[in-house]
C-alpha cells in the first residue's frame, strides 16, 4: 500500500512538472532583470477622501537585449506596494495574495516600457467600509508609496524597487462629502444597484466619484445580465461615459464589459453590436488594444492559478 501511494505521487509529481514545463520554462534569455528598471506614477499629487488613486508602474528594458520578467500583472504590483504615512492611521492590505508556481513571462524589449495600471485605493485602506465592491479608502493625511516587484519563484525577495512618491488625501468638501455618504450607502444596500448607481452618476456626476460610480454600474449590470435585459440602451450609456470622460482611468474596463455584456445576451451578430464597435475603432482605436491587452492578462493569470490549484488539490 505505502508503494503503490509512492508511486502514484511520484506519476502525480511528473504529470504536474511536465505539464508546468510545457508552458512556463523561464526564457533563456532571462538575465535576472540587471537591465529592467521599475518607476511608477501617481495622476496627481493630491486627492478627496474615497477617490481612487491611480498608480502606474513602469517596467522598462534599459539594455540591449530582450529580457523577460514574470506575472507581470495588477496583483503582483498590489501585493508588493510599501504605502507609509506619519499623519494617518497605518494602511493595510485588503487585497489577494496569488502565489504562482509556475509564472507566465512577459518579454520586454531594449527601450519598450510595459505597464501595469491600478488603483492603490482599491485594496489598500485605512478606511474599512465593507467587504464589497467598495471596501474602503485612505483618510486625510500625506503619504508615502513605493512599488517593489518580486517574480512568481521568490515572493519574499525583493528584485526590483521604483522611486517613491509623496501624495496627500484631503477631506471633501460639502457636496462630495454629501456624495461620498451617499456612494457608501448604495454599496451596504440591497437590491438593485445598478439602478442606484447609475441614478448616483446621473445626480452626481460633477463629483470625483462619479466615474467610478458609473464603473460600477457597469460591473453590476455585467453580474446581473440574467436578470436585466442589456440592450442598445446600456451601449450608449457606455459610449456617452467615454465622451463625457475621454481620458477616464475606466474607459477600458467600461468598454469590456458593456461589450461583454451585451454579447453574452444578444450574441456578436446584432447590428447593434456591430454598430458600436466600429463606433468605438473609429474614435477611440486605442481602446479595442487596450481591452485586448487585459483580456490576454485575466488570460496569463487564469493560466497560473490553475497551476497553484492543481498544487493543493493534488499534494
Amino acid at each position: 500500500m505505502i508503494q503503490f501511494l509512492k508511486i502514484t505521487i511520484l506519476i502525480l509529481l511528473s504529470i504536474f512538472l511536465l505539464s508546468c514545463s510545457g508552458g512556463y520554462e523561464p526564457p533563456k534569455h532571462l538575465t535576472r532583470y540587471p537591465q529592467i528598471t521599475l518607476k511608477i506614477s501617481l495622476s496627481k499629487s493630491e486627492y478627496v477622501e474615497g477617490e481612487p488613486i491611480w498608480l502606474t508602474a513602469m517596467f522598462m528594458n534599459v539594455g540591449e537585449k530582450i529580457d523577460s520578467l514574470a506575472d507581470l500583472d495588477e496583483y503582483a504590483v498590489y501585493s508588493r506596494l510599501k504605502i507609509e504615512s506619519d499623519s494617518a492611521p497605518t494602511v493595510k492590505y485588503y487585497g489577494p495574495v496569488v502565489d504562482r508556481l509556475c509564472p507566465v513571462y512577459t518579454m520586454i524589449k531594449p527601450d519598450q516600457i510595459y505597464y501595469v495600471l491600478v488603483d492603490v485605493r482599491q485594496f489598500w485602506i485605512n478606511q474599512y467600509v465593507s467587504r464589497s465592491l467598495f471596501q474602503g479608502y485612505l483618510l486625510e493625511g500625506k503619504y508615502r508609496i513605493q512599488s517593489m516587484y518580486s517574480s512568481g519563484w521568490s515572493q519574499d525577495e525583493v528584485e526590483l524597487q521604483s522611486n517613491n512618491l509623496d501624495f496627500r488625501v484631503i477631506k471633501p468638501s460639502i457636496s462630495d462629502s454629501i456624495a461620498l455618504d451617499t456612494l457608501l450607502k448604495i454599496f451596504k444596500l440591497k437590491g438593485d444597484q445598478a439602478k442606484m448607481l447609475y441614478d448616483f452618476y446621473k445626480s452626481f456626476g460633477n463629483t470625483v466619484y462619479a466615474e467610478e460610480a458609473f464603473y460600477y454600474y457597469t460591473v453590476r449590470r455585467r453580474l446581473d445580465y440574467n436578470k436585466i435585459k442589456i440592450d442598445s440602451t446600456f451601449l450608449n450609456e457606455c459610449y456617452n461615459f467615454l465622451d463625457k470622460y475621454p481620458d477616464s482611468y475606466y474607459k477600458c474596463e467600461i468598454f469590456r464589459k458593456s461589450l461583454s455584456a451585451y454579447q453574452i445576451i444578444n450574441g456578436k451578430s446584432s447590428e447593434n453590436f456591430k454598430y458600436y464597435i466600429n463606433l468605438i475603432k473609429t474614435k477611440y482605436p486605442k481602446l479595442i488594444d487596450c481591452v485586448n491587452r487585459l483580456i490576454e492578462n485575466d488570460k496569463n493569470l487564469r493560466n497560473a492559478m490553475k497551476w497553484q490549484r492543481l498544487k493543493i488539490e493534488g499534494f
